[in-house]
């Protein structure tokens, strides 16, 4: 017993020196990844832990369901597309077909909204159009430091443009590393202040040079926006797409802590169907209900390739498929998919993503099987 109770005694010290060694270094965030990690049976961040982080709601205050399509849930989906949706455990699935409903699963009904990851970024430029169309930005032009002049010091980070931010083009010195739990980006997930972690990081590069996916540049984004409208993004997407849209349900951003910064490259949660809509909105050319609601030319350039074929502004893009497409995507496998030529959109949300690359394409396969197989679904009434 009492070698027992020794051995129990050094565990708890050790334990203690390893939180004050990480308070000590700045790592203290570590505790929280591995709370809402490893302790709940995950090795990566999930699309449920919104229970572990504050967050800013955004309302739906215009709820407007969708119109139904008249072959609504009337066609049984193929076994393949089955498989997929259960082997990787599909949370939220929807369909939508020429502007209206056409299939709605919800997997998980024990929440109704999911984490995006990524699928915020393009959410995030979508309000940089916005805040340019009210003219609180000038165009994708405009230098970075005219809202962040904590760059204005650095040789490449001076020559910054919004746009390049949007584009993934910045030259930023971000490291995009999702499993090696001590970087900016961990830091950024789970600490408690998003702007510090952004602006410790200096660009390296000239901007517009190179195609570079970074998280770190859509949350500079993001700091720009807020600055640039003197509002909260939640409270900007509420005003300028939750409200126009009638979204069904209220959403959540992800703030670094109460009454903080959104965390714009990573964290906005709602549910399938309203991800379905900002979907055909960009399919629509940013048109809803027969009002333009943000300018076409700005969507054309969100969803049309810059430095690299796959990639436009903040919209991931495949237009040699043959059925071309582009799409919001995030970790994990969280889509919303636009194939323009099908009149569709089809979101997916869930816990895992499948890993396999396709051979044909340049992203990943489950993508191209939710296309293939969604098209061969509506082929098979019931």
């Amino acid at each position: 017993m009492k070698f027992i109770k020794r051995f129990l005694q050094i565990i708890l010290v050790i334990i203690v020196l390893i939180i004050i060694g990480l308070y000590a270094t700045g790592t203290d965030y570590l505790i929280k990844a591995v709370r809402c990690t490893y302790l709940q049976g995950h090795t990566t961040a999930s699309i449920d832990d919104a229970q572990y982080f504050d967050q800013n709601l955004i309302l739906a205050n215009q709820p407007t369901p969708w119109k139904k399509h008249e072959l609504y849930n009337t066609f049984e989906l193929t076994d393949s597309l089955k498989n997929e949706l259960k082997r990787f455990k599909t949370a939220q699935f929807v369909i939508i077909k020429d502007g209206k409903l056409l299939y709605d699963n919800a997997f998980r009904t024990d929440l109704e909204t999911f984490n995006s990851f990524s699928m915020t970024k393009s959410i995030t430029t979508l309000l940089l159009g916005f805040a340019i169309q009210d003219g609180y930005i000038e165009s994708v032009n405009q230098k970075m430091i005219d809202f962040l002049p904590e760059y204005k010091d650095d040789s490449f980070g001076k020559k910054v443009t919004v746009g390049d931010l949007a584009k993934m083009s910045s030259g930023y010195g971000w490291v995009e590393d999702y499993y090696w739990p001590v970087n900016a980006i961990t830091d950024s997930y789970y600490g408690d202040d998003v702007e510090k972690v952004v602006f410790d990081v200096p660009f390296v590069e000239e901007p517009g040079q190179r195609y570079e996916y970074l998280s770190g540049a859509t949350q500079l984004l993001g700091i720009t926006i807020k600055r640039a409208t003197n509002k909260s993004l939640s409270s900007y997407l509420q005003e300028k797409v939750w409200n126009p849209l009638g979204m069904e349900t209220d959403a959540q951003w992800t703030v670094d802590h109460q009454g903080g910064t959104e965390k714009a490259f990573c964290c906005l949660r709602a549910k399938a169907l309203d991800y379905a809509k900002i979907g055909q909105f960009l399919l629509q050319d940013g048109q809803w209900n027969g009002k333009q609601i943000l300018n076409k030319e700005f969507v054309t350039l969100m969803k049309t390739p810059d430095l690299d074929p796959i990639y436009g502004y903040s919209l991931w893009i495949d237009q040699n498929y043959k059925h071309p497409f582009y799409m919001l995507r995030g970790h994990l496998g969280q889509y919303t998919i636009i194939v323009p030529d099908q009149n569709l959109v089809i979101v997916r949300l869930g816990e895992i993503r499948d890993k396999r690359e396709h051979d044909l394409g340049e992203h990943p396969l489950d993508v191209y099987i939710f296309i293939e197989e969604t098209l061969k679904s509506l082929q098979n009434p019931i």
